[in-house]
């Protein structure tokens, strides 16, 4: 049998994202980083044809690229698939008659039409996705099978909202209200930091039914990701656990290795295979899975926001991994990745080629990886530091990359 055809559509179908051209536009950060030549990318927009020059010269092929924008804000790139008659008929014609499987990025109701539409097999089990991308639902399970996560309680009205909130309140510290079916912290608008009832009052009209009110641990050791896969045979694999930075609640970068404890990593790895995977395997799981993990300051793991699917994260361990791969003469195990913001600073990708120059070149020490061209005339860019010396070195590069980028 021929080596499995993927095909990579990371439709950005949350509600949160939807309608928003930047948000859509992410459907070009982990395609070229995970697949090449053989396999199959779709995205809203073409990619940057400076950027895909960039990208064979660091040694990765090419996927087969297919466009179905421009961009409507009725639809999400799932949807636009549908709408495009031909795109259809160009599938079939590439994967001629080879194993094929569709991957995605937010599996909602839209991707599961898609496969039906596409009627090639999904890498995920639908109904485990949909059901458990529900942080309520996640907070069960968490309950169900022994799994330590922050304080929290259901609320479907706002007068449940109310009390839970009073309640925390009173017994000090803040709370996080997260929007059930929300992603990407305070600035997606899934989540809000609450620390008094004037606050609450503030922004209830922007809550969204139902929700969690969750304890903030306002002291950690650290924040970690854990990722995984469950294969076509019901085989789980570990890819790995991250150090993750994030902002306003939201994911902003991940570094490698973490920096935990061995005696910490073996706990996350032991309730990882023990507890959770079981579970997911008697569920039939299927695909991608992570989760982001606190440690509070007592060193209790806990389990925090659960994805049923690929995280960003896996993109640059995937990049990172090819880039070994080509390169097979220089372990490069570190890396330190930022998602970098310019401001209203309209860039473009040749005008980060030119201040990084000599940065971006692999070297037997450190250099950098410019990932997400679609995001880049936003104002945006995925830059990842990579060394074979330590994580230090990784995050060094990363900040000297920074200070030419303005960023410093």
């Amino acid at each position: 049998m021929s080596e499995i055809t993927r095909i990579i559509i990371d439709s950005q179908s949350n509600r949160l994202f939807r309608g928003v051209k930047l948000e859509q536009n992410y459907d070009q950060r982990g395609g070229l980083c995970q697949v090449g030549e053989g396999h199959v990318l779709i995205t809203t927009h073409p990619i940057d044809s400076d950027y895909l020059t960039y990208w064979r010269n660091l040694g990765f092929t090419l996927p087969t690229m297919y466009t179905v924008g421009p961009f409507n804000p009725e639809y999400t790139l799932s949807e636009l698939i549908m709408e495009n008659s031909e795109i259809k008929k160009l599938l079939k014609q590439s994967i001629d008659g080879d194993v094929a499987r569709l991957e995605f990025f937010c599996i909602e109701e839209t991707e599961k039409k898609l496969a039906n539409y596409l009627d090639i097999p999904p890498y995920c089990q639908f109904d485990l996705a949909l059901s458990l991308s529900s942080k309520i639902a996640f907070k069960q399970v968490c309950r169900d099978i022994g799994l330590n996560t922050a304080p929290w309680e259901p609320c479907y009205c706002q007068e449940e909202l109310t009390g839970a909130v009073h309640g925390f309140l009173s017994r000090g510290g803040s709370v996080l209200v997260k929007t059930d079916d929300g992603t990407g912290g305070i600035a997606c608008g899934g989540m809000h930091k609450i620390s008094s009832m004037k606050e609450l009052i503030d922004v209830q009209s922007d809550i969204v039914f139902p929700v969690i009110v969750e304890r903030l641990i306002e002291y950690k050791q650290a924040e970690v990701s854990v990722h995984w896969e469950i294969d076509e045979q019901g085989q789980a694999h570990l890819i790995g656990i991250f150090g993750q930075l994030s902002k306003a609640f939201g994911y902003s970068g991940a570094f490698y290795p973490s920096g935990l404890s061995d005696p910490l990593l073996a706990v996350i790895q032991d309730e990882l295979h023990n507890k959770l995977i079981p579970f997911l395997q008697n569920q039939n799981g299927l695909g991608y899975f992570c989760c982001d993990i606190l440690i509070d300051s007592a060193g209790m793991v806990l389990w925090t926001d659960f994805n049923p699917r690929k995280g960003a994260i896996l993109y640059v361990h995937d990049m990172t991994r090819r880039i070994r791969e080509i390169h097979p003469n220089n372990k490069r195990r570190y890396f330190w990745h930022e998602h970098c913001y310019f401001g209203d600073e309209k860039i473009s990708f040749l005008s980060i080629t030119k201040k990084l120059d000599s940065l971006l070149v692999p070297s037997k020490q450190a250099f950098v990886v410019v990932t997400n061209p679609g995001v880049i005339p936003f104002g945006y860019a995925d830059i990842t530091g990579i060394s074979s010396i330590s994580i230090t070195d990784a995050q060094s590069i990363m900040e000297i990359a920074k200070t030419k980028l303005g960023m410093g």
